[in-house]
């Protein structure tokens, strides 16, 4: 043979099996997407490039997209809520406009036209929509995390629980009541109460608080003479700026009276973001890399999660409605440690005005998890009324010990 002709063939093989080399599969939330069209016919994600492929149409479905095909320029346009993807075949230049603001990004393996189908690369794709992706070398599969999805059926199936922890109120009233019981001599039985107040007014939540009860600490800060305090608080991406004129509070926050002070997230062990949406708090809950994630990691995520929200649905949790939720323990649950909540800012005014209590005022670094490590047996109870606005929850835990605390949280949204 010609060495040229040869030479020629020879990289003509390398380029095809560069380029083509295998067929994957895409799962999203556990479940394996199926890439046939509505004609029957199918074509795999393929690894290009060491990038996974996938048909462009199918994967803008799955993930909520609306597509436009303009044949003349060969370009691709999707579009979800304020995000625009816009992607040419054969051109690696991929524009993405998000809030009117656009960008250029190079893609590793540009679009491209096979077997008929346009082909898009999938981790672009995916995180610019803010999914999270993985790869399973092991099982030639790439995975796709949509917190969206986790947060929407939470609304279908327990909207009330939904209103209280995805909106960001302005003005609330909570009181949370820890009762502790020794059961062996009730003489130990004690009781704490805060109550809060919240308003918003611009930027900032002015909150009072109320400390009282009969258990040790809530007699010391009595006798300290803060136990009557206000606190005004600010948030921003990744600090609190809060202020009080109480001056026994102020001298122990090492401030002045009405003296603003910046501390970050970091400072006082909270993960996420003031401004994070009720999906990026799920995020935050389950804290996996992309490394990590793999098809049994996929699968155990989606798992964790039906069974957490099937309970809360079975017991229809709707509006109106009470529930019971016996035998919920942290430990059972890797990913969705509800536990974990206390260490997680994001943009729900209870959760940050209880997180900066917690960890501010208390100077409190032990998370839940830590607190209940011997609880055998936990129970959650409630009932929600107004679709949440009105609400009392009773979380019951006992131990080995012939200890039982029960944690009663009132909540009223005005």
């Amino acid at each position: 043979m010609n060495k040229k002709i040869f030479l020629i063939l020879t990289m003509l093989f390398l380029i095809c099996t560069s380029t083509l080399a295998a067929t994957a599969k895409v799962q999203i939330n556990g479940n394996v997407i199926d890439f046939t069209d509505s004609n029957g016919a199918k074509v795999d994600a393929q690894i290009i490039n060491s990038r996974t492929m996938v048909p462009l149409r199918k994967i803008f479905e799955v993930l909520n997209c609306t597509v436009d095909w303009n044949g003349d320029t060969r370009t691709v346009t999707a579009t979800k809520d304020d995000t625009t993807l816009i992607l040419q075949i054969d051109n690696k230049v991929a524009k993405k406009i998000v809030n009117d603001k656009e960008s250029k990004i190079t893609l590793d393996t540009a679009p491209i036209i096979y077997n008929n189908r346009t082909l898009v690369p999938l981790r672009f794709i995916a995180e610019s929509l803010e999914k999270q992706v993985g790869w399973d070398a092991a099982n030639y599969t790439a995975i796709i995390i949509d917190y969206e999805y986790f947060a929407n059926n939470l609304k279908s199936k327990a909207s009330a629980l939904y209103e209280i922890v995805s909106d960001n109120y302005d003005n609330f009233d909570i009181e949370i009541t820890r009762n502790y019981y020794d059961q062996v001599d009730s003489r130990n039985n004690n009781t704490a109460i805060v109550k809060a107040n919240v308003i918003k007014v611009g930027e900032n939540y002015n909150t009072q608080i109320n400390f009282s009860g009969s258990n040790e600490l809530m007699k010391e800060i009595a006798e300290e003479g803060w136990n009557n305090i206000d606190l005004k608080t600010q948030y921003n991406d990744t600090a609190i700026k809060y202020s009080t004129t109480n001056t026994t509070f102020a001298k122990m926050l090492g401030i002045s009276i009405n003296q603003e002070k910046n501390v970050s997230y970091k400072e006082l062990n909270l993960t996420g973001n003031a401004n994070d949406n009720f999906a990026e708090l799920i995020q935050n809950l389950i804290n996996v890399k992309d490394a990590q994630l793999n098809v049994s990691t996929a699968n155990a995520i989606n798992n964790e999660w039906n069974k957490f929200v099937n309970a809360l649905s079975y017991k229809n949790l709707n509006g109106n409605a009470t529930f019971n939720i016996s035998n919920i323990h942290s430990h059972n649950n890797k990913y969705f440690d509800l536990t974990k909540l206390d260490n997680i800012i994001y943009g729900n005014a209870i959760s940050k005005i209880y997180n900066v209590i917690n960890k501010e005022i208390f100077n409190y670094d032990v998370i839940l998890e830590e607190m209940l490590y011997d609880m055998n047996n936990i129970s959650i109870n409630g009932t929600l009324n107004n679709n949440g606005k009105n609400s009392i929850i009773t979380f019951t835990g006992t131990n080995e010990y012939d200890e039982k605390i029960v944690y009663t949280i009132k909540l009223n949204i005005n």
